[in-house]
């Protein structure tokens, strides 16, 4: 059955993403430094920085509210104590399908590009990027990840969906940065459609 071709392609997928993001996070974070990979600290300077660079273009897209929950969600995220429980590794920093090759007749992974956002960091990151195909694709994608030996740390869940909520100021900001008019009306309707504002 058709289904079923599709399950055993996902799963060889999630297996094949697992393997390489355990092989990526299990980089030697002082090699990676010496090839000047940015840190941690790095990282959250430009999470306040994006915080200081689409809030000011959200106010006038947004209601009165949306804009308040727009607020208080990257207060809460900044301030999360939770966000700051993991062990720093090397990451892809934007994996996504649009930088993940397969190949369309075997359904077998050829490639990841686009590492210009790689960074040590938390791992959570690169796992919920994946979320775009769905939890189910992303629970096979853990647990073939802890099959080969990697750690999830505390929180890893919860952090997961923290970085989930934080993928669609990206395009705020890419649309602001480049004058997109409709870039931006994309992005605030995938923020209004997103996990902050539905359950806000």
């Amino acid at each position: 059955p058709k289904h079923l071709d599709t399950m055993v392609r996902r799963r060889m997928v999630a297996r094949k993403l697992a393997a390489f993001l355990h092989t990526l996070h299990r980089f030697p974070q002082c090699e990676a430094g010496a090839l000047g990979v940015p840190g941690p600290e790095a990282t959250r300077t430009e999470l306040e920085l994006l915080r200081s660079d689409v809030l000011p273009a959200l106010r006038g897209a947004l209601t009165r509210r949306e804009y308040s929950t727009i607020v208080r969600w990257w207060d809460d995220f900044l301030c999360d104590p939770r966000l700051q429980r993991f062990r720093p590794a090397l990451l892809h920093g934007d994996f996504w399908y649009e930088n993940i090759l397969v190949d369309p007749v075997t359904g077998d992974v050829t490639g990841v590009i686009d590492f210009e956002q790689s960074a040590l960091g938390d791992p959570a990151q690169d796992f919920a990027a994946l979320l775009y195909h769905g939890e189910e694709f992303v629970e096979e994608t853990i647990e073939a990840y802890q099959a080969a030996g990697s750690d999830l740390g505390e929180d890893f869940y919860h952090r997961v969906q923290r970085y989930w909520e934080l993928r669609d100021f990206g395009g705020v900001r890419w649309a602001v940065r480049y004058n997109d008019v409709e870039e931006f009306c994309d992005s605030i309707r995938k923020l209004r459609n997103g996990p902050i504002l539905l359950k806000g």
